[in-house]
């Protein structure tokens, strides 16, 4: 009973000791409590009335066929577009899902340069194509090189001068038009000039990934090589017209041509600018194993130089009167540089980086390693004296570019030939003067005009020129006719 009454009492004290805490706090402590709770009960009220009423959404779920929409792709073997249809809520908005690609018609397979294949009725005889079905990128995207022989294409021929394709054509996206007119081209045998560059880099593609991703690990993709980079040539021949294709088809030369690296090869031509802000990679090399090798920078290499390298500013008067300004580069070159500007070997190594134009090998790293060369586009002095010798030529061009740029049709004429420095004269001229002038030594010269412009007829010199004759002495001044001809050139 000791222990039932002892425990009882603890409890009453401690029950009093609350009572007394509680007591002791202010009542504004409990007004305040209490205005705090008013606000969040009646915020709580507003915030639930103010949500809508959302009705439970219906979905309704159909699957059904429709013709292909315009520029789009056929989906289905059967040639059309399958959609699944979703019906969302109650006012039936309706949103088409397609399926994916249904992939039939076989594995798909490289087919070897030469060896024919059949797609659509249509005999490929060229090779080198992807045909067949599941070829993906590296994201799981499909191989816009793939022929899929089950997709739709149109049975009548189609004009390959029409755009058909995306900027970034793909053959399982294409309408069944756009297939036909690439068949058409490749049954052609690659070159027709009139065809829409779409089909050109189409067919690019598929080369792109043999080189850059199967010839990587295949030995057997490796023997393809030698075949593909004569087709890109060959296209390149065809279709160079067109800028886009024209830097990544030569990009790509570069790189595959990098693999194996004759031993100085600026002893050759020097290559033909990819565009007039970038360095051809074979460029670089040439110069590089002119660093290596002490050896002098050629005129011509130099030319090349000049031209392509995104830190030269080069003037209309280049582009205006290109072979007069190649020809006076190489003379001031000699002036200024004998046999040439010689390069230090730099620390920065040349490496080879392509950006592939098919979008499935898009964010691949695509670089090689060329030798143990270095990259001379790193270097700032040769540049600022090739930049010094182009100002020099154009400054001496400049008043012959201007006239030719406000007479276009006189470009060939005297009037505009004696706005150059003599030692740049045409060498018809040139040839013609020194002659007549050997002949008039120190007296007098009197020739009929009918001889005068024989010698100076297109067909001897392709030049009609004006010259005054007169004597030394003041009596053959006087006695001396004066002979002008025509100003003109042919």
């Amino acid at each position: 009973m000791a222990k039932k009454k002892s425990s009882g009492e603890v409890l009453l004290i401690g029950v009093a000791i609350v009572i007394a805490i509680l007591a002791a706090i202010p009542k504004e402590f409990w007004i305040g409590l209490g205005v705090v709770g008013v606000i969040f009960f009646v915020a709580r009220a507003f915030l639930k009335k103010s949500e809508p009423d959302i009705p439970q959404a219906s979905v309704r779920v159909t699957v059904e066929s429709s013709p292909p929409r315009s520029g789009g792709a056929s989906r289905s073997a059967g040639g059309e577009d399958r959609f699944t249809t979703v019906v969302i809520g109650n006012d039936d908005r309706e949103y088409g899902i397609p399926q994916p690609i249904q992939e039939v018609g076989g594995k798909a397979r490289w087919v070897s340069p030469g060896e024919p294949v059949e797609v659509a009725g249509l005999s490929l005889t060229g090779g080198m194509l992807y045909v067949g079905s599941g070829l993906r990128g590296s994201y799981g995207q499909m191989e816009p090189a793939l022929i899929n022989p089950a997709l739709k294409v149109t049975h009548q021929n189609v004009d390959l001068s029409l755009r058909l394709t995306d900027y970034w054509p793909n053959y399982s996206e294409c309408t069944p038009d756009a297939r036909r007119a690439y068949l058409q081209w490749l049954a052609d045998g690659r070159r027709a000039p009139e065809a829409n560059v779409g089909y050109v880099f189409l067919f690019f593609y598929g080369l792109e990934r043999r080189v850059l991703v199967d010839a990587v690990a295949d030995s057997a993709a490796k023997l393809d090589i030698p075949a593909i980079k004569q087709e890109v040539r060959r296209l390149l021949a065809i279709y160079s017209e067109n800028g886009s294709f024209r830097r990544y088809a030569s990009q790509f030369l570069g790189y595959a041509e990098a693999e194996a690296i004759d031993p100085a090869i600026y002893k050759q031509s020097p290559p033909a600018p990819d565009g007039p802000y970038e360095l051809p990679m074979r460029l670089r090399i040439g110069l590089g194993q002119l660093a290596v090798d002490q050896q002098p920078i050629p005129a011509s290499w130099a030319h090349a130089w000049a031209l392509v390298d995104p830190n030269i500013v080069r003037r209309t008067a280049i582009g205006r009167c290109p072979e007069m300004f190649e020809a006076l580069f190489k003379a001031k070159y000699a002036e200024a540089h004998g046999d040439g500007l010689r390069l230090p070997v730099n620390r920065t190594k040349l490496k080879l980086v392509y950006q592939p134009a098919s979008a499935t090998l898009r964010g691949r790293d695509i670089t090689r390693s060329i030798g143990d060369l270095p990259d001379v586009s790193a270097l700032s002095a040769p540049v600022k004296k090739l930049q010094e010798l182009v100002n020099s030529c154009t400054d001496l061009l400049d008043p012959y570019s201007r006239f030719i740029g406000r007479n276009p049709d006189r470009k060939d004429s005297l009037e505009g030939v004696l706005l150059l420095p003599p030692a740049y004269w045409p060498a018809p001229l040139r040839t013609e003067l020194n002659d007549i002038k050997v002949r008039v030594g120190d007296g007098m010269l009197v020739m009929s005009f009918g001889e005068l412009t024989t010698r100076a007829s297109p067909r001897k010199s392709r030049l009609k020129y004006a010259m005054v004759f007169r004597g030394r002495s003041p009596e053959a001044r006087s006695a001396s006719p004066m002979w002008t001809s025509g100003c003109s050139c042919r």
